[in-house]
């Protein structure tokens, strides 16, 4: 907590300590009040009942002297019993003023006065008759009136009433005193409790304003060991130019600059003066300052034959009026500081130089890698191309080039696909003729005084820098990218290598991108035919079959054409087995396959069935042309020779069953069994005939 807040609450304190004791002190004073008044009313009380028994007395001494007199007849005895009658009134007026505040105790009085008149005359009556007759029937009488019986009760009803007031009065008293009692207490509790407080917080307050204080002078004595430790130059001048504060630093610096020493309370300005010219910005700088301005200039000195740069900071010096009353300046050596900067600055322009390099690089690996999905995705060799040509630009900048492909008798390569037309145009390349091809790895081709050139460069007069990359996937060279650069004519060797260093894993990861899609397009299409083709015959196989009949008769449907199913038996084809074997029986089967491949259009299917059986599937042909055709290929089976190992198999011949669409359902079972009925009557009515199933009623 501050010192402030502590003060605050103290006084806080000392404030609520006094008005409790300005409550205190009324409270006593109101309490006493009462309390004397209680006991003004209880003596009050005390003076009535007196003022009641001393009348009650007085008029039993008055009754008891008249009696004396009346039994002695002595004059002092009457004398006595009319001075105290002479004292009744007095002691009735005084009673009277007594209860003056007692309407009913005031009653009593009125109604007795007339009563110890009226007894007072019957006293004195007696006294004066002098008749000694029956002197004690008198005094009886005048103990027996009704004076005095009713003095009596009314005196003992007086009493009564006072004696119950002074009761109240003393209970009065009691609370009063028990009041006073609780409200001393709790302020004495309240006084101590508070005292208490305020010695707390006091010695807090002392307790924190001694280590403030301790705190300030170890503040100033460790910011002096600051400014004194400091390599900084610090000092202050007032506003005569006068030096008020420095530290070693600014000492020592000035003497080892100007070659005398500087003392507090010296003229500042005065030493500024005898500087050299270049150097009296100072002064410039210094009235700047006390006129009120913060700033920072750079001054530049040489000291040692060495250029230094000095940061001065200004800042003028304020008293608690605001008044300026001087300048402080703290001057550090920036020199290594700015050189460190400059340093930073070509650091972060490498460093921009290199992000932007990067972002390129990722810019072209997102391409890579989109050419990359790209070629994965294309289902045939064609459709590479165009990702290819796209691409390339993009990736390779400032390059031109050629992909070739390699032909599947791997004897030469055909040119696929090129961008930015490059100065070689070969179309076809021999493997034998590139480096690349023949080493298995990347070659560069700088020019041909410095580099070993490609053959295939040879149609190429001035060939440009370039490199040739075997495309390779799992040990197998699918093909060759050729890249030409552009921009490279005017760079030497070893700056080109340098561009060709940069460009390797680029360059790789491109090639291994186009030749892993090579690679699976020729996985996937040899994969795809075995699948679908019969591996003796090369036909289509009972699975194609399968999948294509139902697509094939729908499309005929929907195109109003007609189509034909054939099925084809080669006749005796189990003797030809048993007599010559499966070899020859396998050759048979092959070369009638190869004869009806050779005889069928591009657009008709030829299917292994099973066994000797083929099925054919001709499209968009009326049923004379087909009968017409599958005769001239029946024909031909009939008239080829048959050799195994030179040996004539004698004449071979085949039988056909024909079924048309055109003349039986579109479901591909009815068509086929209608081609095998056919077939089945070719092969009854003598074999080596053509059979068109008959359109059935």
């Amino acid at each position: 907590m501050k010192i402030y807040s502590y003060r605050l609450l103290v006084n806080t304190c000392v404030i609520i300590l006094f008005i409790i004791q300005i409550g205190v002190r009324f409270i006593a004073y109101s309490e006493t009040q009462n309390l004397v008044g209680s006991f003004k009313w209880a003596t009050h009380t005390n003076e009535v009942l007196y003022a009641i028994h001393d009348l009650w007395l007085n008029e039993i001494e008055i009754e008891n002297e008249v009696h004396d007199y009346l039994l002695m007849r002595n004059i002092n005895d009457m004398k006595k019993a009319k001075e105290k009658m002479q004292l009744i009134k007095g002691k009735l007026d005084r009673l009277q003023l007594l209860v003056a505040d007692n309407r009913q105790q005031s009653n009593n009085v009125k109604l007795m006065i007339p009563l110890f008149l009226n007894q007072q005359q019957q006293f004195i009556e007696f006294m004066d008759a002098n008749n000694n007759e029956n002197l004690q029937l008198v005094i009886k009488s005048l103990r027996q009136s009704s004076f005095a019986s009713a003095l009596v009760s009314i005196m003992q009803s007086m009493i009564s009433n006072e004696r119950s007031l002074l009761e109240e009065r003393k209970q009065t008293v009691y609370k009063r005193n028990l009041i006073s009692n609780v409200y001393f207490t709790i302020t004495i509790t309240l006084n101590a409790l508070f005292l208490i407080l305020f010695l707390i917080i006091f010695n807090l307050q002392y307790s924190k304003a001694i280590s403030y204080n301790r705190r300030i002078r170890t503040t100033e004595s460790r910011l002096k060991g600051i400014i004194q430790g400091t390599t900084d130059l610090i000092a202050a001048i007032d506003t005569d130019y006068r030096l008020i504060v420095m530290n070693q630093a600014f000492e020592q610096q000035y003497l080892s600059r100007y070659g005398k020493p500087v003392a507090l309370g010296d003229n500042i300005k005065e030493y500024i003066l005898a500087l050299p010219n270049s150097q009296q910005i100072l002064l410039d700088y210094l009235n700047k300052a006390l006129q009120g301005e913060v700033f920072q200039a750079v001054h530049n000195v040489v000291v040692d034959s060495q250029k230094k740069h000095y940061e001065i900071t200004f800042n003028p010096i304020y008293d608690k009026e605001q008044k300026l009353i001087g300048v402080v300046l703290i001057s550090r050596d920036i020199t290594e500081h700015l050189q460190l900067e400059n340093n930073m600055q070509e650091a972060n322009k490498n460093l921009a130089i290199a992000i932007q390099k990067m972002k390129e690089k990722n810019l072209y690996i997102s391409s890579l890698n989109l050419l990359g999905s790209t070629l994965q995705s294309c289902l045939t060799i064609e459709e590479m191309y165009a990702p290819i040509a796209t691409y390339a630009p993009k990736i390779l900048l400032d390059t031109a080039g050629i992909v070739y492909i390699t032909h599947p008798s791997r004897n030469y390569m055909d040119l696929g696909v090129s961008w930015n037309s490059p100065q070689l145009q070969e179309k076809i390349i021999s493997p034998e003729h590139c480096w690349a091809l023949r080493r298995g790895q990347l070659h560069v081709f700088y020019n041909r005084e410095s580099s070993v050139s490609c053959d295939h460069l040879k149609g190429v007069v001035n060939p440009p820098a370039s490199i040739c990359i075997p495309l390779q996937a799992q040990n197998d060279i699918v093909g060759l990218m050729y890249i030409e650069f552009i921009t490279v004519a005017n760079q030497t060797e070893k700056e080109f290598n340098e561009v060709v260093k940069e460009y390797s894993l680029l360059v790789h990861s491109f090639a291994e991108a186009i030749a892993l899609s090579l690679s699976n397009i020729r996985l996937r299409d040899t994969l795809h035919r075995r699948s679908i083709r019969d591996s003796l015959t090369g036909m289509y196989n009972r699975s194609y079959l399968d999948e294509s009949l139902d697509r094939e008769i729908y499309r005929a449907r929907r195109q109003h054409a007609n189509m034909a199913v054939v099925m084809v038996d080669i006749d005796y084809f189990k003797k030809i087995n048993d007599s010559f074997g499966h070899e020859a029986g396998d050759m048979v089967l092959i070369k009638i396959a190869n004869i009806i491949l050779s005889n069928l259009r591009q657009s008709d299917i030829a299917c292994r069935y099973g066994g000797d059986e083929i099925l054919l599937l001709l499209f968009e042909i009326n049923t004379e042309e087909v009968v017409k055709r599958i005769n001239e290929l029946r024909e031909l089976i009939s008239k080829t020779e048959f050799l195994h190992h030179g040996k004539l198999l004698g004449k071979i011949t085949a039988s056909f069953g024909i079924a048309c669409l055109s003349e039986y359902g579109s479901v591909p079972k009815d068509l086929i069994r209608e081609a095998d009925e056919a077939l089945y009557l070719s092969k009854k009515n003598g074999r080596n005939l053509v059979t068109l199933a008959q359109a059935k009623q």
